[in-house]
């Protein structure tokens, strides 16, 4: 027998171990499979609108700011989106969504600065739709949210800039 990583022994070891967990009772095996689904679905579970999840959010819209090449800084905002939007589908109720709204909303502002195409605008303008429903105590995230929806009102009424402004 050879002792290689493709010879024989390598294949009676794997055999030795399949012939083990067999010969394991069902009970054992289930632990086992159980633990495994478990550790899958670690990811999937609820993630707590908490302080530190949104410090970790503006932190992490800070360091995209702060990336040099816009492509990567897209990509930055764009998972900065996604989690943020994540984190608020898990937490729909949550007092604190405002302050997760406003985090979106500025990446979303600057993902269509580095590009402005519809699906950005559309999503920008989503936004500022659920941020405008905020609660007095979060006026800061809507002030802007609501500024920039009546500036989209005018214009579809066919405001002049001096109007608008």
């Amino acid at each position: 027998m050879r002792n290689d990583k493709h010879g024989t022994w390598s294949f009676l070891r794997a055999g030795r171990a399949a012939a083990a967990f067999l010969l394991l009772g069902p009970a054992v095996q289930g632990a086992l499979f159980a633990a495994t689904e478990e550790a899958a679905a670690a990811p999937a579970r609820e993630r707590a609108l908490d302080e530190t999840s949104i410090r970790e959010l503006r932190e992490s819209l800070v360091a995209a700011g702060d990336i040099e090449s816009t492509s990567e800084r897209r990509l930055a905002l764009k998972r900065i989106v996604r989690g943020a939007s994540s984190l608020l589908e898990q937490n729909a109720g949550a007092p604190k969504r405002f302050q997760v709204l406003g985090l979106v909303f500025r990446a979303q502002k600057e993902l269509l600065v580095l590009k402005n195409d519809t699906p950005n605008q559309r999503a920008l303008l989503d936004t500022a739709r659920k941020l405008v429903e905020a609660p007095g105590e979060y006026a800061a995230e809507r002030l802007e949210a609501e500024f920039l929806l009546m500036q989209m009102d005018l214009q579809a009424k066919g405001a002049t800039e001096h109007e608008q402004a």
